[in-house]
Formats: structure tokens, sequence, C-alpha cells
């Protein structure tokens, strides 16, 4: 069955206001939560400890797997160096800030593309005279109109090499055919050698009349 529209779309996190449904949803994930902790615990066999204190008085600050663990566990991270103890460690802070840097390189190869795809066009636009002349460009757009015409060139080179030809040779238009022995090109001019050599027939000396 396919996917709907809202199913395909990433849920977007928010703080829930309405009370009901935070304290439905706190519920959820927090069952959720303690059971991937349990799981990581017997399927890796590594420590494992949770935390989560409830901000309804109705519902019970959960500890996982026990307070005694969780003093086992806490006791094992501080005996740890400094480095060990931050190597691995996140915080609100620091998952926001890798968020954000993602965000943030995924933005730049997006407008790295469209820029390129924009010159690339007015490029072309340019050789096959659609574009008489280039339109008022800062130094930045020129660079990059330059870059862009480089690297095409440098891609057109590339690809002359590997066939083995040089550009010189295959931009040459071929020569034209040579004309048939005896061919008579009209206004008294004809080719009597088929060497490409014309004369004009107009000025021949008339022979005796016979």
């Amino acid at each position: 069955m396919a996917a709907t529209p809202s199913a395909s779309r990433k849920r977007i996190l928010t703080y829930i206001t309405d009370d009901s449904n935070r304290k439905t949803t706190f519920k959820k994930r927090k069952k959720s939560l303690v059971k991937k902790a349990r799981e990581l615990s017997v399927l890796c066999g590594v420590t494992v400890c949770a935390v989560v204190c409830s901000p309804f008085r109705e519902i019970e600050t959960e500890v996982f797997p026990d307070e005694g663990g969780v003093r086992e566990a806490y006791a094992r991270f501080k005996g740890m160096t400094q480095v060990e103890q931050t190597r691995r460690k996140y915080s609100q802070e620091t998952i926001t800030e890798e968020r954000y840097e993602k965000v943030k390189s995924k933005a730049l190869k997006v407008s790295t593309g469209n820029q390129e795809k924009e010159m690339t066009e007015m490029m072309y636009q340019y050789l096959s005279g659609q574009l008489m002349s280039l339109p008022a460009m800062n130094l930045v757009h020129l660079n990059d109109l330059a870059v862009v015409t480089q690297r095409h060139l440098e891609r057109i080179t590339e690809k002359l090499a590997a066939l083995g030809k040089e550009g010189d040779s295959v931009l040459m238009p071929p020569p034209p055919p040579r004309a048939p022995a005896s061919m008579d090109m009209g206004g008294g001019m004809r080719n009597d050698e088929g060497n490409g050599m014309y004369v004009n027939t107009n000025n021949r000396p008339e022979g005796p009349a016979c």
C-alpha cells in the first residue's frame, strides 16, 4: 500500500501546547524509551541507564534499570577520564549545532548547484546568439561564469583527448568536393581538368570558321 503524503513527510518536532496531548505523548515516548534501553542492554551487553523525570504529578519518574543500576553506571562514568567522558557526549546544544551544520552544508550545495546551472545556461545562450551581451554582473558572478566556462572547456578537452583527436582538426570544416572533369559551371566558367582550376570560356578566341 502506497504511503500517504502526510505519512511520507517527516514529522516536525515542536512543543505540544495541549496538556492532554502532551501527557499522552509523554507516556508513550517514556515507555518506548525504556523498552529501547532494555533492548540495547540485553542485545549488546552494555551498561545502560535512564532517568525520566515526570512533569506530571500522577505519573511517576521512570528509572532504568533501577536506582542501584543508575548509581553504578554514574560511578563508572565519573571514573573515566575527561577525554573519555566527553568523547561521545551529546547535549541538546551539540545536537542542535550538528543539525545546523548539516542543514547549512546542504543549503550551500543546493545554492552552488543552482548558481552553476544559471551560469551554464547563460554561457550557452551567449554562444548560441540568444544573448547578445552579458548582463550587468558583479565580480563574484563574473568569476563564477569564468569558472564554469573553464570547467566546460576542460571537459571538452578531455573528451577530445579520449577520442585521440586534436581540437583544431576536429573543428576544421571538411574540404569541398572536387568538381568532375569538363564540368560546365555556367556563366562561361568550365573546369577542363577536374583539378579545381576553372577557365573563362567567354574570352577564349574563336577558331577558324568551318
